[in-house]
């Protein structure tokens, strides 16, 4: 009886140092395997991502010019090359991906009515890139796999088992925390570029609006609950202790830029 006692113990043991370790690298491995990343490395990595995930969606050529135009006027990083792709899916959705690439989908776009607001949007995926969120968050998500992997052999190392995963890119979700912070670093990139920060607010209400119409739909953007309500009143906040001075109207190139945007963008009727 002591001898099976014995057993179960070391088995229970056994047990709870593996579920200790598979805990500690889900939870600890992306904020370690992140600082092995170079900035450099971060974007191939993120070019070759982007590549593999594009191979099957269509691209909005035109509007891909025009935003890439537009964000170009843009201080929108210091760090990463931001390359915004528009796609053709009227899903409303837009998402970064590590290194500086942003995809905005044509139904998204369709919904903004104020360079304002595109502004937002960009300064809020790039903040996500910036502070590496897209690159960890990945990372996380996908922990338990890379750790089968890696117990197996079966992959090339963290950056070409994030390759690999490309197709998942669109089913993650970032923390109440991430997004708060993107959403307060894409204001402060508006401020630096003398845009409103009030086009911020816009967009929300916005997603907001049509979050409702569609019964809560999968955007990226709004990927915390309680969906908005708390974002806008922190962006409330936010614009009451950051009082911004507007200038007369945007520069007149951002404003052509908007135009074939929205122009090549547009439904036809």
């Amino acid at each position: 009886m002591k001898s099976n006692k014995k057993v179960y113990l070391l088995l229970a043991g056994m047990i709870g140092v593996l579920i200790a370790a598979y805990f500690l690298f889900v939870y600890v491995f992306p904020s370690i395997a992140i600082k092995f990343v170079s900035e450099d490395r971060e974007i191939t990595m993120g070019n070759e991502l982007y590549h593999q995930w594009v191979a099957n969606q269509e691209i909005n050529q035109t509007a891909t010019n025009a935003i890439q135009d537009f964000a170009n006027q843009l201080k929108l990083s210091r760090n990463y090359p931001i390359k915004v792709t528009v796609v053709n899916a009227e899903e409303v959705n837009a998402f970064a991906m590590p290194g500086g690439h942003i995809v905005v989908n044509s139904g998204l776009l369709e919904k903004l009515y104020k360079p304002e607001s595109l502004v937002a949007l960009l300064g809020h995926e790039a903040s996500h890139i910036n502070k590496r969120h897209s690159l960890h968050n990945i990372l996380e998500s996908m922990s338990t796999g890379f750790l089968l992997s890696f117990l197996t052999r079966s992959s090339g190392g963290i950056s070409q088992f994030v390759i690999g995963n490309a197709n998942a890119l669109r089913e993650l979700h970032y923390s109440r925390q991430l997004e708060a912070e993107a959403d307060r670093e894409g204001m402060m990139i508006m401020e630096r570029n003398k845009v409103d920060p009030k086009g911020m607010l816009a967009l929300m209400q916005t997603l907001k609006d049509v979050d409702e119409e569609n019964g809560m739909p999968q955007i990226s953007f709004l990927s915390t609950h309680p969906l908005t309500d708390d974002r806008i009143r922190d962006a409330e906040t936010y614009l009451i202790l950051h009082p911004f001075e507007a200038s007369k109207e945007l520069n007149w190139s951002l404003i052509y830029a908007w135009r074939g945007i929205k122009g090549a963008t547009k439904k036809e009727e």
